[in-house]
């Protein structure tokens, strides 16, 4: 009997930065992807969910709040972390994508999947003052994505 292979996980955006021709189809019903905000931001004040659910804000857009929510869950699975330190991550990684926005004049929202080295080294020299806990956080996850030099 023949056993299923599984698929990795497909995002809207391949390696090189480029949409694929599949992109609308790949990023979940708006009832998964709500579901997925729910269970990260549980216990946490609303206004986190809204920070990810609504792309009108200008806080993040989908594909990176999509991003957001596999990361958070994943670690949910591994570490089971605390409230507040799910609240700091999802206010890190936030920060990171509204610091994408302003830098990359060329699209108006950078997505995670293209990020590059460089990028998140701004992003830490950005800071205003030194915060070695998200500085934990975007290292921990642009090694995750697979951030390119």
């Amino acid at each position: 009997m023949q056993q299923p292979q599984q698929q990795a996980r497909q995002y809207p955006y391949h390696q090189s930065g480029q949409k694929t021709a599949e992109s609308q189809s790949q990023l979940p019903s708006g009832a998964l992807f709500d579901r997925k905000v729910d269970l990260i931001t549980a216990g946490l004040q609303p206004r986190y969910n809204t920070y990810l659910k609504d792309e009108s804000q200008g806080q993040i857009s989908r594909g990176n709040a999509l991003v957001m929510c596999d990361y958070i869950l994943a670690m949910n699975t591994e570490i089971n972390p605390s409230n507040e330190y799910r609240k700091t991550t999802i206010q890190v990684l936030i920060q990171l994508s509204k610091f994408l926005s302003k830098s990359d004049q060329k699209q108006q929202k950078k997505p995670f999947s293209v990020i590059t080295r460089e990028d998140v080294l701004a992003f830490l020299d950005n800071l205003r003052k030194p915060d070695a806990y998200g500085f934990f956080i975007v290292l921990r996850f642009s090694d995750l994505i697979g951030c390119s030099d």
